[in-house]
């Protein structure tokens, strides 16, 4: 580093934005003095140097090199004050100038440098410094003007001056030296105190500027507070406005006067008009739209809210502006004041749903109530312990016992159930404590009347206001249970039904071929008779196998009318002798301790089948005698003719006044119970033990009564016997004889053609109608009997056939020979059939159907009914 930059490095520096000190720019000044004194020094010494080395002035040149030097040293000090750097430079200024005056005098320009002196005493200390400075030179002058003597300076007696001069030098010095330090003085100390008084005021600038920096900080603080509540405010205001908009409820206020202040823009959505519209048309469409049921509470509520300041909470129906009624739930408190008029705040939302969905709550609920109480099953609810909740009306109509009897109590703890049900009771709620369902079972029940009553029980353990019940359904299948007694009763009179029907399947088998062998029978006897003299015993013999062959006969139509395989003519018939014959049946098969008495004088005649009324009579004399089978009694029988007035006919329908035959049928024997008299007529109904009866008789014998206008009453009691009374009407007319009529038979000469698989009928059945003066040509074959036809249809007048045969029944014989030839009349002779009758016969053109056995009489009638007289 060179000299030069050094001393630019060392030159003092201040900037503007420094602390403003007076003591500061003093130091500043300091420093630049001794800056400039070193620099300009060295010069000066170097400029004079030659002069003090000619004059000898070696002192000068020491002197100046101290001050030098003693500058430097405080270049270089790190003292921090100005006044030890002034002191210095006074001491080197004026140690300079004092030494100047002494070897050179006072001349020149050396007076200037206590000038210079007095001007940095002024600057350095103010007022003070130049008034010390300037008496300090003029001390200096006044003694230099002592010294100014030729014989002490050698530059007095060059430079002489007198004493008014010298004074005059001093003087002026002097004034120069006030001139140039007291203003700079004067200026410095006004400055420092203004220099003061400004640091003062900085200072007190300073703690306001401190001050208002901190009050800044908190108003700035503040105004972010109140800008952040201004914001929060203004988020607040839009999600409230947002709020108000968008919810479902409608926000209001409204004056005490009924004004509407403000009300939610939603308010369209549910009513129908805007909020503008509200505020400009006010009651009229509001409170005037409120049903009139609803507005005077309405009213009244919006009174008492402001009056007594309760809270306005109701539920209302108003009309939209498209006349809809809509219901709302309307909530307001009384909010402020404002220009002495009182508002309330409020909202109001639309609850119609809500509303109609209660409404349909309650209804499902009145339903489920009336389902409960009115369900064709008994349903009841119990909790855990098994004490009775609810119970409905199936139920009371199942047991007897109403709904405030079981509500409260326990199921054990009822008479309902019997002691071996308890335990299937208890199985019950164990399995319901468990959560599990039960059922269905089957449980008796005692009723409150003391019947029994079966039902069958399902359970199911529910959830009802956090608690469990039990719901229990109960089913009376009291019903069910005797439909399955009588289904299985049936079920045996099926069985026996159809035993019955294939004993009936034999039993036509068998009177096919019975009443086969009953026309021979019949046929050869009257053949026989015809040749035998009246009155010999061969000829009572005759007849008397003739009489029992017409018995047998009346015995395989009743075996077929069991088997139901038969037809019935209704023909005037004398009851007495029907009941005659059944009585002497009956009697053989009736024990001896049962004593018979009949009482047998009607004579009237009615419209019946002897069969029908024989198996009548039978009927109930069969029934008689089991009923006195094991201790004995008496039978009564009797047949009287009564007459029935309109009063005693009223009670029976159908039945018309006029004469009845009355048969009575009275025994001694058992009786019945009013539960069996009830039944007694019922299908498949019977007392008997099984095997011993079907259940059907007394069912056939009402019907048969039924069929002829006639009416059965029966009385009976437990240990008193029986009585049927049967009541027939009588016709006027004759009965049908069965004696053997004189009349001769009707006779003829035409050719019949005769076939039938038996042979003995076959023969018998020539010998008839050759009798009767026919030519007859026989066949036991239906085939050979239609080739023979086919070969000769002009042949015949007449064909008769059998209808059971081999390979070809005589219906289908019957049905080719008329193809043949349409004209020919056929008769089609049966002993039974299930495929034909007489109606299904004409149908097919046959001319006459007859059942076998028959008597001479009738074939001989009807062959000539169809051949013509």
């Amino acid at each position: 580093m060179n000299i030069l930059s050094w001393l630019i490095s060392s030159w003092p520096r201040m900037s503007v934005d420094d602390p403003v000190d007076l003591a500061s720019w003093r130091l500043w000044y300091c420093k630049i003095a001794v800056v400039i004194g070193v620099i300009f020094l060295p010069v000066g010494l170097a400029i004079s140097l030659p002069v003090f080395i000619a004059d000898g002035n070696y002192l000068n040149i020491i002197i100046d090199l101290i001050a030098w030097f003693l500058l430097i040293s405080r270049l270089f000090s790190d003292s921090n004050t100005y006044k030890g750097t002034a002191y210095i430079l006074f001491a080197a200024i004026y140690g300079l100038t004092v030494f100047l005056f002494i070897n050179l005098g006072p001349t020149h320009a050396r007076p200037a440098y206590l000038v210079l002196c007095a001007v940095m005493a002024a600057l350095m200390f103010g007022i003070r410094g130049a008034i010390i400075s300037t008496i300090i030179n003029t001390i200096i002058l006044i003694t230099l003007y002592w010294l100014i003597r030729p014989e002490n300076m050698t530059w007095t007696a060059e430079n002489p001056a007198t004493y008014g001069e010298w004074v005059m030098f001093v003087v002026n010095v002097t004034l120069v030296t006030l001139g140039s330090s007291l203003p700079i003085g004067f200026m410095l100390n006004m400055l420092d105190r203004s220099l003061k008084h400004e640091r003062e005021i900085r200072e007190r600038l300073s703690e306001e500027s401190e001050k208002l920096r901190s009050l800044n900080i908190t108003l700035e603080e503040e105004i972010e507070q109140r800008r952040q509540v201004d914001e929060n405010l203004k988020m607040s205001e839009e999600k409230f406005r947002l709020l108000v908009e968008n919810i479902p409820s409608v926000t209001w206020i409204t004056s005490e006067h009924g004004r509407t202040a403000y009300i939610s823009p939603n308010v369209e959505s549910i009513y129908g008009l805007s909020p503008e519209e509200i505020y400009n048309h006010g009651d009229e469409v509001w409170f005037g739209r409120i049903h009139p049921d609803d507005r005077g509470r309405i009213k009244s509520s919006f009174q008492k809210m402001f009056a007594l300041d309760r809270e306005f909470d109701l539920e209302y129906r108003i009309q939209r502006m498209d006349g809809k009624w809509i219901w709302l739930h309307d909530k307001g408190v009384k909010a402020f004041e404002k220009d002495g008029i009182r508002y309330a705040y409020g909202v109001f939302t639309d609850i119609t749903e809500k509303k109609q969905a209660e409404e349909n709550l309650r209804e499902n609920e009145e339903y489920l109530k009336l389902i409960f109480d009115y369900a064709p099953d008994g349903y009841y609810l119990t909790d855990q312990e098994g004490r009775f909740l609810n119970w409905n009306k199936a139920c009371e109509q199942i047991t007897g016992y109403g709904k405030e009897e079981m509500v409260g109590k326990r199921l054990l703890e009822t008479s309902l159930i019997s002691s071996e049900q308890m335990q299937k009771a208890k199985l019950t709620f164990d399995r319901y404590r468990q959560g599990l369902h039960f059922g269905p079972g089957e449980v008796s029940l005692s009723r409150k009347d003391g019947g029994k009553v079966f039902v069958e029980i399902n359970t199911y353990p529910i959830k009802m206001k956090d608690k469990i019940q039990l719901l229990g359904i109960a089913r009376d299948i009291t019903e069910r249970k005797h439909v399955e007694q009588e289904r299985k009763k049936l079920e045996h009179h099926l069985q026996q039904s159809q035993k019955m029907e294939a004993i009936g399947t034999l039993a036509g088998g068998i009177a096919h071929d019975f009443n086969n062998i009953l026309t021979a029978l019949i046929g050869f006897t009257e053949l026989a008779l015809k040749d035998a003299v009246k009155g010999t015993i061969m000829e009572r013999n005759l007849r008397g196998v003739l009489k029992a062959g017409d018995r047998a006969k009346e015995l395989v139509k009743q075996i077929l009318t069991f088997s139901r395989y038969t037809e019935h003519e209704l023909k005037p018939i004398q009851i007495k002798v029907v009941a005659k014959e059944v009585l002497k049946l009956i009697r053989a098969s009736l024990p001896s301790t049962i004593e018979m008495r009949q009482n047998i004088i009607s004579d009237s005649i009615i419209m019946a089948d002897p069969v029908h009324i024989h198996q009548v009579i039978m009927n109930f004399c069969t029934n008689a005698g089991h009923a006195m089978m094991d201790k004995g009694g008496i039978l009564e029988v009797s047949l009287t003719d009564v007459e029935l007035d309109s009063e005693s006919t009223e009670k029976y329908q159908g039945m018309n006044p006029g004469t009845y035959v009355k048969l009575i049928v009275k025994d001694t024997g058992h009786g019945m119970s009013a539960e069996i008299l009830d039944r007694i007529f019922d299908p498949y109904f019977t007392t008997k033990a099984p095997g011993e009866g079907t259940g059907l008789g007394l069912s056939v014998v009402h019907g048969i009564v039924k069929s002829y206008n006639g009416i059965i009453n029966v009385q009976s009691e437990p240990g008193k016997g029986s009585t049927f009374e049967v009541y027939l009407p009588v016709v006027a007319a004759d009965a049908i004889s069965d004696e053997e009529s004189d009349e001769p038979l009707p006779a003829g000469k035409e050719h019949i053609l005769f076939v039938d698989d038996e042979p003995v009928l076959s023969e018998v059945g020539v010998q008839i109608f050759e009798r009767l003066g026919y030519q007859v040509t026989p066949r036991i074959s239906s085939v050979e009997a239609l080739e023979l036809f086919r070969s000769q249809p002009e042949r015949f007048d007449l064909v008769i056939t059998d209808m059971t045969m081999p390979i070809m029944t005589g219906e289908a014989l019957a049905a080719e020979i008329m193809k043949v030839r349409p004209d020919i009349p056929v008769i089609l002779c049966t002993g039974f059939s299930h495929h034909i009758n007489k109606q299904k016969a004409a149908q097919l053109g046959i001319r006459a159907f007859i059942m076998k056995p028959f008597v001479i009489r009738d074939i001989a009638a009807a062959i000539r009914e169809v051949l013509g007289s």
